[in-house]
């Protein structure tokens, strides 16, 4: 394994290891470093424990670690009880929006809308940098392929998903796999897969390099309107309509369980950042939380209005800055 680079998360805390394996495969490897704070002052000796359990760490790596560490402590000691301000109106498209999604570090987000497009912008000076066309329908769904943020997927009523390149917004794959709308995307931690959900029920898995369908995850009984890849990649989670939501082995392609108990659609669900918890919002007006080990409900949340509805739409984009 040959380390290639480390990129850094600022809460929870947490390094990711680029890495290559002996046989050409990229991945990527989480470590959480909770143990450091804002009262970290010995850097150095920090860096030296988390490399004595981490053997991709290197001494040349060591080095290159401790800027980045330091600069974690400085964002630990900062005060989040901001206030917020309307930093600028971007007048998008012609027509009302549907999704937006920013890249990693929040210099780029991209925009989908009823008018068949997506659009990428520059977040601090609010300029439209590229607008990728070739959708005949409804743009649904955006995401970044995080954390490399240098390919852009978008799913449409047309059916389709699509990948395009961030920076020339170039199409990379069209894939027509779906019978019906597609209405979320998300790429696997590594960036090498793409998932798609849709209306006709299933969620399918596209390979990214080759352009190839490699997986379909049929088993819900009704429209799946969310997916996401823990944090490692190794389980996918699925909201549904009907009132489920599923953990699958995205390699195998198979459910792991079935968490059943809200009374209403599913409108989204989502891992927690260690994958041991998943959490669930349904229009029946409660969100849970599920042992993703054993599946078991572990609290249940009431309010009005929780959910969100598949074909909510904004017609503005609208960005906030800390005063």
């Amino acid at each position: 394994m040959k380390l290639k680079r480390i990129l850094t998360r600022y809460y929870p805390p947490g390094l990711g290891l680029h890495y290559v394996c002996k046989d050409g495969r990229p991945k990527i490897r989480e470590l959480d470093i909770l143990e450091l704070t804002s009262e970290t002052s010995d850097v150095d000796a920090f860096v030296d424990l988390i490399a004595s359990r981490e053997r991709l760490l290197t001494p040349r790596w060591r080095q290159k670690l401790k800027p980045r560490v330091r600069a974690l402590v400085k964002q630990l000691q900062r005060n989040y009880k901001a206030k917020y301000s309307l930093l600028r109106t971007v007048n998008s498209h012609v027509m009302p929006l549907t999704n937006t999604a920013f890249n990693k570090s929040g210099s780029r987000f991209v925009t989908g809308s009823y008018d068949s497009t997506c659009k990428v912008w520059d977040t601090e000076t609010g300029e439209e940098l590229r607008t990728l066309k070739g959708h005949s329908n409804v743009v649904y769904a955006v995401a970044f392929n995080k954390p490399y943020s240098d390919l852009i997927a978008t799913g449409s009523f047309d059916k389709s998903t699509r990948v395009w390149s961030c920076s020339t917004g170039k199409l990379h794959h069209t894939f027509r796999a779906h019978a019906e709308e597609v209405v979320c995307v998300m790429f696997d931690p590594t960036g090498r897969h793409v998932c798609s959900g849709s209306m006709d029920w299933t969620a399918k898995l596209f390979d990214v390099e080759t352009g190839r369908q490699v997986q379909t995850l049929d088993g819900h009984i009704a429209e799946v309107v969310g997916v996401q890849y823990s944090t490692d990649g190794a389980l996918l989670v699925t909201a549904s309509f009907d009132h489920t939501v599923r953990l699958w082995d995205p390699r195998a392609g198979h459910a792991v369980r079935t968490l059943e108990g809200h009374v209403g659609e599913i409108s989204c669900a989502s891992f927690d950042f260690a994958g041991g918890v998943v959490v669930s919002a349904s229009i029946d007006k409660t969100c849970k939380t599920w042992d993703v080990a054993s599946g078991r409900c572990l609290n249940t949340f009431k309010g009005r209005y929780v959910g969100r509805s598949v074909g909510r739409s904004v017609g503005l984009s609208r960005l906030i800055q800390p005063l």
